[in-house]
């Protein structure tokens, strides 16, 4: 007796139930990796909220004030410690320079051109340029303006706990920056795509970031939540 193999029809049927199964568990994949990706970018940045906070205690209690990439003198050998960018500041407190670098930050190449896809304006490029850092130094962290230009006491914060200290993002940081920390398209209108750029896709991390808070700890917040400032603060 010969055996029945299978129909035509039968083998599409099972052809269209894998591809659905396939299209269903795709996403719960894409986002399980990305949870993964969640807690390692949560331990850098716990390591860079106590770097800043032990700077501000052995520098007076005031965080550091250093440059901007457009601010920065051209000839190094003007450079003091109040000139360098924030990540050569505090580098004696954190262990290694791998550290700055978000697993999940992989779209902030848009962003003008700052080595390996650091973020834009910190200046990364000068400092491998002159040796200062590792030549695949990857920044993917940036503190506020605020923060950088102002020197600020730790006992000015009023609300230390609700207050951004450094997060996931592309650019020096406003709200869009850190909501939507993968691409530089989120920046107001005439520095980027402004509202066209607020999309889940450019988000770090399943819809949101992580944020360090001036008293150290670190959570994620949803992009919306940034964007409305709900439960976060900028400056003292």
């Amino acid at each position: 007796m010969r055996k029945r193999g299978f129909t035509l029809i039968e083998l599409l049927v099972v052809i269209a139930m894998v591809a659905i199964l396939a299209a269903t568990l795709f996403p719960v994949y894409t986002k399980a990796r990305a949870r993964g990706t969640l807690s390692p970018c949560q331990s850098n940045l716990r390591a860079i909220a106590q770097a800043f906070l032990m700077y501000a205690q052995d520098n007076d209690g005031k965080f550091m004030a250093s440059r901007t990439k457009c601010s920065i003198p051209p000839n190094v050998s003007r450079w003091g410690p109040a000139n360098y960018e924030y990540y050569i500041v505090v580098s004696p407190y954190l262990k290694n320079w791998k550290t700055w670098a978000c697993p999940s930050a992989s779209g902030v190449n848009d962003c003008p051109a700052d080595a390996n896809g650091s973020v834009h304006y910190a200046a990364v490029n000068l400092a491998v340029e002159h040796g200062l850092v590792p030549a695949n130094l990857r920044v993917n962290y940036a503190p506020t303006e605020y923060l950088k230009a102002n020197s600020a006491r730790l006992a000015s914060f009023r609300h230390p706990a609700r207050t951004y200290l450094i997060g996931d993002a592309a650019s020096f940081p406003r709200a869009e920056e850190v909501a939507y920390a993968n691409t530089c398209h989120a920046m107001p209108a005439g520095c980027g795509q402004g509202k066209a750029g607020w999309k889940e896709e450019n988000t770090r991390h399943n819809g949101g970031s992580n944020i360090a808070f001036v008293d150290g700890h670190v959570k994620w917040m949803s992009a919306g939540d940034i964007l409305a400032s709900k439960r976060i603060e900028w400056a003292p």
